[in-house]
């Protein structure tokens, strides 16, 4: 089982240098467990490119249409008040921004129901902090 955090769904989602790598992951098991959270964090990658000049208004729309498919594949996990409670721990123990360690967190409060969550990022500060947390980390 695979915990995924938003910056390896974006890849799967538009171009980027990494896409083949997280494309690669979720065809080797394309169980994609996420935080509901994960939905804000995409939404903002997609609008700042959209505010950036890089995504046409036709590109956002066909790529919403492609995460709205996607996403109904996905098992998006709640954010409880223990996830928050999980989240400030974190921040302590190591350097995240506060959407990293709500994804973090969330992926340690489903690892205590299900056993062998490995967590799936390409943010290397996310990374890090996730393998310091027990988590096998691709890609």
């Amino acid at each position: 089982m695979r915990y995924w955090d938003s910056s390896a769904l974006v890849p799967l989602l538009v171009e980027e240098p990494r896409s083949a790598d997280v494309i690669a992951s979720l065809d080797e098991d394309p169980f994609v467990l996420t935080s509901v959270y994960a939905t804000i964090e995409i939404a903002s990658a997609l609008w700042r490119r959209r505010h950036d000049g890089e995504m046409t208004l036709d590109e956002h729309q066909a790529v919403d249409r492609i995460l709205a498919d996607l996403s109904q594949t996905w098992i998006e996990l709640p954010v409880s008040q223990q996830v928050i409670h999980s989240s400030v721990k974190l921040l302590s123990r190591h350097r995240l921004r506060s959407g990293d360690a709500l994804q973090l967190a969330t992926a340690i409060e489903s690892a205590r129901s299900h056993e062998d969550i490995t967590f799936v990022t390409l943010d290397e500060d996310l990374k890090a902090s996730a393998h310091a947390e027990g988590f096998p980390v691709l890609p």
